[in-house]
């Protein structure tokens, strides 16, 4: 049975969310340590990390204009089936 833990992104997972996103994204211009701090300082509440024992499998970044919340960015762990993360 997996140990599914939702959490919010701190700084002490920037290194790991790094690893993540170099096997589980395409890659892009924002994939470094500083602007995910600037992220975390403006708006760390909508940057989440799913984790499954000590494994990250997902990240969900959300954006929000005042009215509506947006899925910013998601990126799962390449091979893991999705139905294994619903709550």
């Amino acid at each position: 049975m997996s140990n599914i833990q939702y959490r919010a992104c701190t700084t002490d997972d920037i290194d790991a969310i790094l690893e993540f996103w170099r096997t589980a994204t395409l890659g892009g211009s924002t994939n470094n340590a500083e602007t995910i701090q600037i992220f975390l300082d403006h708006n760390a509440e909508l940057f989440f990390t799913v984790w499954d024992g000590n494994v990250l499998v997902d990240t969900v970044i959300a954006a929000w204009d005042g009215w509506r919340t947006h899925f910013a960015r998601l990126a799962t762990k390449p091979g893991v089936p999705s139905p294994t993360y619903r709550p």
